[in-house]
Protein backbone atom coordinates (compact mmCIF):
# COMPACT_ATOMS: atom_id res chain seq x y z
CA UNK A 1 0.00 0.00 0.00
CA UNK A 2 2.76 2.24 0.73
CA UNK A 3 4.57 1.57 -2.26
CA UNK A 4 1.25 1.93 -4.27
CA UNK A 5 0.97 5.66 -2.64
CA UNK A 6 4.29 6.97 -3.28
CA UNK A 7 4.06 5.38 -6.93
CA UNK A 8 1.11 8.10 -8.06
CA UNK A 9 2.42 10.58 -5.85
CA UNK A 10 5.52 10.19 -8.05
CA UNK A 11 3.38 10.35 -11.22
CA UNK A 12 1.94 13.22 -10.63
CA UNK A 13 5.23 15.09 -9.59
CA UNK A 14 6.54 13.77 -13.03
CA UNK A 15 3.27 15.87 -14.64
CA UNK A 16 3.43 18.70 -12.85
CA UNK A 17 7.24 18.50 -14.46
CA UNK A 18 6.01 17.99 -17.78
CA UNK A 19 3.59 20.83 -17.36
CA UNK A 20 6.50 22.83 -16.00
CA UNK A 21 8.66 21.89 -19.42
CA UNK A 22 5.85 22.38 -21.65
CA UNK A 23 4.31 25.40 -20.19
CA UNK A 24 7.27 27.74 -19.50
CA UNK A 25 8.91 29.76 -21.56
CA UNK A 26 12.80 29.20 -22.31
CA UNK A 27 12.52 26.45 -19.98
CA UNK A 28 12.87 24.11 -22.54
CA UNK A 29 14.47 24.53 -25.55
CA UNK A 30 12.13 25.61 -29.05
CA UNK A 31 13.13 23.51 -32.44
CA UNK A 32 12.13 25.61 -34.94
CA UNK A 33 9.87 27.81 -32.81
CA UNK A 34 7.79 24.45 -31.54
CA UNK A 35 7.80 23.09 -28.31
CA UNK A 36 7.65 19.23 -27.23
CA UNK A 37 4.05 18.01 -26.37
CA UNK A 38 5.59 16.18 -22.98
CA UNK A 39 2.68 15.67 -21.09
CA UNK A 40 1.49 13.71 -24.13
CA UNK A 41 3.92 10.35 -23.56
CA UNK A 42 3.58 11.20 -20.09
CA UNK A 43 0.06 10.12 -19.83
CA UNK A 44 0.64 7.38 -22.67
CA UNK A 45 3.90 5.78 -20.83
CA UNK A 46 1.49 5.01 -17.57
CA UNK A 47 -1.76 3.96 -19.49
CA UNK A 48 0.29 1.59 -21.03
CA UNK A 49 1.58 -0.05 -17.08
CA UNK A 50 -1.78 0.84 -15.29
CA UNK A 51 -4.96 -0.37 -14.86
CA UNK A 52 -8.13 1.15 -16.93
CA UNK A 53 -9.02 3.62 -13.85
CA UNK A 54 -5.49 4.81 -12.99
CA UNK A 55 -5.24 5.38 -16.81
CA UNK A 56 -8.20 7.35 -17.78
CA UNK A 57 -7.55 9.44 -14.13
CA UNK A 58 -4.16 10.26 -14.83
CA UNK A 59 -4.45 10.95 -18.60
CA UNK A 60 -7.55 12.95 -17.93
CA UNK A 61 -5.45 14.86 -15.34
CA UNK A 62 -2.43 15.13 -18.15
CA UNK A 63 -4.76 16.55 -20.71
CA UNK A 64 -6.35 18.94 -18.20
CA UNK A 65 -2.62 19.92 -18.24
CA UNK A 66 -2.24 19.90 -21.21
CA UNK A 67 -5.11 22.39 -22.12
CA UNK A 68 -3.77 24.81 -19.88
CA UNK A 69 -0.50 24.91 -21.07
CA UNK A 70 -1.34 25.00 -25.08
CA UNK A 71 -4.37 27.47 -25.32
CA UNK A 72 -5.55 28.13 -21.60
CA UNK A 73 -9.06 26.02 -21.40
CA UNK A 74 -10.59 22.81 -21.18
CA UNK A 75 -11.27 20.75 -24.33
CA UNK A 76 -9.17 19.00 -26.70
CA UNK A 77 -6.15 17.43 -25.10
CA UNK A 78 -8.66 16.42 -21.72
CA UNK A 79 -10.83 14.61 -24.26
CA UNK A 80 -8.26 12.94 -26.50
CA UNK A 81 -6.05 11.99 -23.47
CA UNK A 82 -9.22 10.23 -21.37
CA UNK A 83 -9.65 8.46 -24.56
CA UNK A 84 -6.32 7.21 -25.71
CA UNK A 85 -4.84 6.11 -21.96
CA UNK A 86 -8.23 4.19 -21.78
CA UNK A 87 -7.54 2.36 -25.49
CA UNK A 88 -4.00 1.86 -24.44
CA UNK A 89 -4.61 0.33 -20.90
CA UNK A 90 -7.01 -2.38 -22.11
CA UNK A 91 -4.69 -3.37 -25.00
CA UNK A 92 -2.00 -3.81 -22.80
CA UNK A 93 -3.90 -5.95 -21.14
CA UNK A 94 -4.28 -8.23 -24.56
CA UNK A 95 -0.83 -7.81 -25.60
CA UNK A 96 2.63 -9.09 -24.40
CA UNK A 97 4.14 -5.89 -23.65
CA UNK A 98 7.92 -5.06 -24.27
CA UNK A 99 9.63 -1.96 -24.66
CA UNK A 100 9.23 -2.30 -27.99
CA UNK A 101 5.17 -2.65 -28.29
CA UNK A 102 4.71 0.13 -25.90
CA UNK A 103 7.24 2.58 -27.73
CA UNK A 104 5.16 1.86 -30.89
CA UNK A 105 1.84 1.91 -29.16
CA UNK A 106 3.18 5.31 -27.71
CA UNK A 107 4.41 6.60 -31.22
CA UNK A 108 0.86 5.90 -32.96
CA UNK A 109 -1.28 7.53 -29.41
CA UNK A 110 1.32 10.46 -30.06
CA UNK A 111 0.64 10.72 -34.18
CA UNK A 112 -2.79 10.11 -33.68
CA UNK A 113 -3.28 13.14 -31.13
CA UNK A 114 -1.13 15.55 -32.58
CA UNK A 115 -2.45 14.89 -36.38
CA UNK A 116 -6.13 15.14 -35.04
CA UNK A 117 -5.51 18.11 -33.26
CA UNK A 118 -4.05 20.01 -36.24
CA UNK A 119 -6.73 18.68 -38.40
CA UNK A 120 -9.54 19.88 -36.24
CA UNK A 121 -7.37 23.45 -35.29
CA UNK A 122 -6.00 24.27 -38.30
CA UNK A 123 -6.80 22.61 -41.25
CA UNK A 124 -10.58 23.35 -40.85
CA UNK A 125 -10.11 26.47 -39.93
CA UNK A 126 -9.28 28.15 -43.29
CA UNK A 127 -5.77 29.44 -43.11
CA UNK A 128 -3.51 29.69 -46.69
CA UNK A 129 -0.48 27.45 -46.56
CA UNK A 130 -1.50 24.96 -44.35
CA UNK A 131 0.40 22.16 -45.52
CA UNK A 132 3.62 24.32 -45.60
CA UNK A 133 2.89 25.17 -41.82
CA UNK A 134 2.77 21.16 -41.21
CA UNK A 135 5.81 20.74 -42.78
CA UNK A 136 7.80 23.30 -41.01
CA UNK A 137 6.13 23.59 -37.84
CA UNK A 138 4.06 20.46 -36.56
CA UNK A 139 6.28 17.69 -38.06
CA UNK A 140 9.04 19.42 -35.05
CA UNK A 141 6.37 19.55 -32.42
CA UNK A 142 5.22 15.88 -33.45
CA UNK A 143 9.06 14.49 -33.82
CA UNK A 144 10.37 16.46 -30.30
CA UNK A 145 7.35 15.29 -28.13
CA UNK A 146 8.09 11.60 -29.66
CA UNK A 147 11.69 12.36 -28.27
CA UNK A 148 10.42 11.95 -24.89
CA UNK A 149 8.81 8.70 -25.29
CA UNK A 150 11.85 6.49 -24.58
CA UNK A 151 12.24 8.37 -21.55
CA UNK A 152 8.78 8.23 -19.90
CA UNK A 153 8.76 5.10 -20.30
CA UNK A 154 11.78 3.54 -19.08
CA UNK A 155 11.18 6.28 -15.97
CA UNK A 156 7.72 4.58 -15.38
CA UNK A 157 8.62 1.07 -15.63
CA UNK A 158 10.59 1.27 -12.96
CA UNK A 159 8.07 3.15 -10.97
CA UNK A 160 5.32 0.85 -11.77
CA UNK A 161 7.31 -2.04 -10.91
CA UNK A 162 6.95 -4.21 -14.27
CA UNK A 163 9.57 -5.85 -15.33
Amino acid sequence: MKRSFLKYILYFLEAVFAFALQATPYLLPEIFGEKAAALLPLAVSVSLLEEESNAVIFGAFCGLLADFAFSGSVGYFAISFTIICFILSVLSGYIKISFLSELAAGCIAVLLILILYFVLYFAFSGYNGIMQFFLTHYITRILYTLAFMPLFLLINKKLSGRK
